[in-house]
């Protein structure tokens, strides 16, 4: 204990004669403590943190959409004055496909179409692939208990 935190309280008390008997007062000291609180930062032990990834192959299925055309060459030979556009009939594309031949006298002649018809098809594709999954593991130093995460 410091003399600081320490504070002395005395009373003196005089002398004093009680039936020819001299009494004579003591000097108690009465002390007061005071609590000082810190905290100290130590290590008490370590931990030990490792992580694993494992592989998963799992199934996975989804409808693909898949577009293909059908074309169809169809044979006119039709001698046309004027040379006729694409066009839709029935959700058939028809491109008219032309030439020039030389004869005594120039003809334009439509020798085919092309009718071109768009086909949607569904199927169900399946494959498997590759998921990753993380783990965590925490070991403390010293007495080797697992702590799961």
């Amino acid at each position: 204990m410091s003399a600081e935190r320490e504070k002395l309280v005395s009373e003196t008390v005089a002398e004093e004669t009680v039936d020819e008997k001299v009494v004579t007062a003591e000097r108690i000291p009465i002390v007061e403590e005071e609590l000082v609180v810190g905290k100290v930062r130590r290590e008490t032990g370590r931990v030990r943190i490792s992580s694993t990834t494992e592989e998963i192959t799992q199934p996975v299925s989804a409808e693909l959409e898949r577009r293909e055309v059908d074309i169809q060459e169809i044979d006119i030979g039709e001698v046309v004055r004027e040379a006729p556009g694409v066009r839709s009939e029935n959700g058939v594309t028809i491109i008219p496909v032309l030439e020039e031949r030389l004869v005594v006298r120039k003809e334009l002649v439509l020798v085919k179409e092309l009718h071109i018809r768009e086909v949607t098809r569904t199927e169900v594709f399946e494959d498997e692939v590759i998921l990753r999954k993380t783990s965590v593991e925490v070991t403390r130093d010293g007495d080797e208990e697992v702590l799961p995460m």
